[in-house]
C-alpha cells in the first residue's frame, strides 16, 4: 500500500512509466485497478472533503458506517474512475481489470482443481483489505477535519508510526503530496515547528 500510494503521485523514485507498471503489477496482487484508485486519489487532493470528493465521502460518516460501506467503497471508486478518467488513464484501468479477470480464473483453477486453497484465501484477504480502505485509509485520517485548515490528521510516537508503517502522517501528505512516504516523519518534525496546531488532530 505504501508503494502504491507513492506511485499514485509518481514519487517512488523511478520513472513515470515505472510507476505505471508498478501500479499495474500491484493491481493484480491487491485486486482491482490501482489506476482507478489513483484517479480518485488525485481528485481527492484537488477537492479534499468537498461535495464531489468521492474518495473522501466515508470521512463524513460515523465510524461504524464507514466500516459497513466497506465492500461498496472500492466499487464506487472504480465507477467514478470509469466515468471521469482520461483516455490514457482508462487504458491502464481496463488493462488492470482484464488482468484481474485472468488472475481470478487462474486462482479459481488452482484453488479448486489443484487444491491450492492458500491462493483462494489470499484473494479473499486482498478483497477484505480493499473493503477496509474506506475506514482505515480515509475515515481514520479525515474524520472531524475541515476543508480549510485542519484538512487531515497526523500521528506522532515511534511505536504508533511503526505499527502503521508511517502511513498516518496525513496532513503532511496533503500539504506536500510529492514527498514520498519515507520522508513523512521528517516532514512532520518540520511542520511541528512551523504550524504546531496542526498536530492537535491525531489519528490515535
Amino acid at each position: 500500500m505504501r508503494q502504491t500510494h507513492n506511485a499514485y503521485h509518481y514519487a517512488v523514485g523511478v520513472s513515470r512509466r515505472g510507476c505505471d507498471l508498478l501500479m499495474y503489477f500491484l493491481s493484480i496482487v491487491m485486486t482491482g485497478s490501482m489506476h482507478a484508485v489513483q484517479i480518485n486519489h488525485l481528485h481527492h487532493h484537488r477537492t479534499n472533503l468537498g461535495e464531489d470528493d468521492v474518495e473522501g465521502f466515508t470521512a463524513k460518516l460515523k465510524w461504524w458506517q464507514a466500516m459497513l460501506v466497506g465492500p461498496y467503497f472500492p466499487l464506487k471508486l472504480h465507477w467514478f474512475a470509469l466515468k471521469t478518467g482520461k483516455p490514457n488513464q482508462l487504458k491502464w484501468v481496463y488493462a488492470e481489470l482484464i488482468g484481474n479477470v485472468i488472475w481470478y480464473g487462474v486462482v479459481a483453477y488452482l484453488t479448486f482443481a489443484l487444491n491450492q486453497w492458500w491462493l483462494g484465501l489470499f484473494l479473499v484477504t486482498m478483497w477484505a483489505g480493499q473493503s477496509g480502505t474506506g475506514f482505515f485509509a480515509v475515515w481514520t485520517v479525515h474524520h472531524g477535519c475541515d476543508e480549510a485548515h485542519h484538512i487531515a490528521r497526523t500521528q506522532r510516537g515511534w511505536l504508533k508510526n511503526a505499527i502503521s508503517y508511517q502511513m498516518f502522517h496525513h496532513i503532511e501528505h496533503h500539504l506536500f503530496p510529492a514527498v514520498p512516504t519515507c520522508h513523512w516523519a521528517k516532514l512532520g518534525k518540520r511542520l511541528d515547528e512551523a504550524a504546531p496546531e496542526l498536530k492537535d488532530m491525531m489519528v490515535y
